[in-house]
Order: structure tokens, then sequence, then C-alpha cells
């Protein structure tokens, strides 16, 4: 089974103005028959929510592929901890190093791995997780926000085993996945039906006609030119599409 990946992360237009990072990140990784897309928004509040954005991002995918049959086979609250714990303990390092708290690198988390016929999607904080099925779009673990606006969950959270949401399932029927960041989402989902927008389906496409180089481009450029015009947020997008069923 095959798959290609593509993804995108561009600086709002409120920090453009105010000269702050990116704190939207996202990793592409692909190992043997393991793939996996990761994608983290750096809460902005916080002094240093772009470096544990990263180190969330590439520390995810390398801990899913040791760690694959494990999660799989467990039970949601025990493989939520051992997420958790891997991230926060790298993180503690980092901010160790930085003389930092910890929570000055809080970001949420958006992730989507399959490993032969099986998948498995994990989603806190605000961002949406959707598949590519019979040609449908499918929103299977939509934004989850607190009880005032811009308010949502991340990593370093006390409560996060209630809001860490884990998704299992074999791949059968599913075509692609697509992860996004709350700002992406503006452009891309509609709010009155709570459907994701069809040109998702079009991006998925690209994949299988042109090389994902040209699709990352592709995806650069519109998120520069037309999808941050949309939000003051900073924007992020990570698709994987199967390209074959050998």
């Amino acid at each position: 089974m095959k798959w290609k990946q593509v993804g995108t992360a561009v600086q709002g237009r409120r920090h453009l103005k105010k000269n702050i990072p990116c704190q939207d990140k996202y990793f592409l990784y692909s190992q043997n028959e393991f793939e996996c897309i990761s994608l983290a928004d750096g809460a902005g509040s916080y002094e240093h929510s772009e470096i544990g954005a990263e180190i969330t991002t590439q520390r995810i995918c390398k801990y899913l592929e040791k760690y694959f049959d494990f999660i799989w086979e467990s039970e949601a609250s025990l493989a939520k901890r051992g997420i958790i714990h891997s991230l926060r303990t790298s993180i503690g390092k980092e901010a160790h190093k930085r003389n930092c708290n910890l929570d000055d690198f809080s970001s949420t988390l958006l992730f989507a791995c399959v490993k032969n016929n099986k998948f498995i999607c994990g989603h806190l904080g605000d961002g949406i997780i959707g598949i590519l099925k019979d040609k449908n779009l499918i929103i299977i673990s939509p934004p989850d926000t607190g009880e005032f606006a811009n308010e949502t969950y991340f990593i370093t959270s006390v409560d996060y085993q209630n809001k860490f949401k884990l998704y299992k399932g074999e791949i059968e029927n599913i075509e692609g996945f697509v992860i996004m960041s709350d700002g992406t989402s503006n452009s891309f989902l509609d709010k009155t039906n709570f459907v994701l927008a069809p040109i998702l389906t079009d991006i998925f496409d690209w994949l299988k006609f042109y090389s994902t180089s040209k699709v990352n481009k592709a995806l650069k450029k519109n998120f520069k030119n037309v999808i941050r015009l949309k939000t003051t947020d900073d924007c992020s997008i990570a698709l994987m599409r199967r390209v074959n069923k050998k």
C-alpha cells in the first residue's frame, strides 16, 4: 500500500504584522510500512509555543512508529497516557534547557498514521481530522473548544485524558486523511452545514496526478495568497493519500 504526503504552514496576518513566528507546525514521516502526518497549533499566549509545536509534531510520529502495535492493542486510556507522557518528557527536556515552565511550550495535537491495513488518529484541542472515503469527505474528529471563544486544550492541560480523542480502524475504503488547524478550518469547513469544503477533494486528487513537490508548492502558494486572507490566525494542513492498493 503506497501513500503520498504533503503539508504546509503559513504565518497568519496578525503574527506577520507583529513579527511573531508561525506557531503552527506540521511533520510528514514515512518509514517502511508506516506512514504518519502530524500537526500542532502552538498556544498563542505562551512564550515558546512554536517550539513546543515543533517538538510535538516530530516526537509523536516517531513514538507512533515504535508503539503502533501497542497502541492498537491497548485500551484508550493506557495509550493516551503513553503518548502524552512521551511528548511531555521531550518538551520537559527543552524546558529544562531554557529554564522555562512546561506550559510555555503548550500546543494542540493532531495526527493520522497507518501501518499495513490499520490506522490510528489522535486529536487534542481545536482543529479537524477528516478522511476521504468512497470519494466522500467525512469529519471524524471535530474541533474541541472550551467554554469561551478561542479557548481550547493542550498537551500540557491537566485534564487531557478527558479531551484527548483516539480513533482506530481498518483502512478498507479510506483513500486519504487530512488534518488542519483552526485557522485553516475558516476556509475548509462549512460551519452552517458542518461539512468539509469540496476543494479538499481536489487537493487529494492532485496527489494522484502530480508529484509531492508540485503539490507542496501549490499548497504553499494558495495558503499564502488565499487561505490566510480569510483569518488572522496561522494556517496549516497536512494530508496523505493512498495512490495504489499494492
